[in-house]
């Protein structure tokens, strides 16, 4: 099911990733800085709290992995599959997660009206487990 989701839990969402280290250290007046690695690699964040500071950071590392998704796929050249290959394994290397980025586009928005003084009632999700 498609539900807003912040940064943080879009990119917890996503298969073969793994938040390898979190710091977040206080700067400059109220502010926040966070720095969270991912497979290698630094993503840095500031917010007005700890969870701002970590979001925004995770935001950043989202867009990346995204963008990156889509200039492998670019570069792959298209071949027609095979019947030994497992499709489900070979679309997970290449999809781009759609799923989690529009979880997180549907918080991205509704956190701007928010801002901009409109209540969001978000309905009560029956999920069956």
């Amino acid at each position: 099911m498609l539900t807003p989701r912040n940064a943080i839990a879009a990119l917890n969402e996503l298969h073969g990733q793994s938040i390898n280290e979190t710091t977040v250290i206080p700067v400059q007046g109220n502010k926040f800085e966070a720095e969270i690695v991912i497979n290698n690699v630094k993503f840095t964040g500031v917010g007005s709290s700890k969870m701002a500071a970590k979001n925004a950071a995770c935001e950043k590392a989202l867009r990346d992995l995204v963008i990156n998704k889509f200039k492998q796929i670019k570069q792959e050249p298209v071949a027609p599959p095979s019947e030994d290959v497992n499709m489900e394994e070979a679309n997970e290397s290449t999809d781009v997660p759609m799923l989690q980025l529009a979880s997180f586009a549907l918080h991205k928005l509704f956190s701007e009206w928010e801002n901009e003084g409109f209540e969001i009632p978000f309905p009560k999700l029956n999920v069956s487990q």
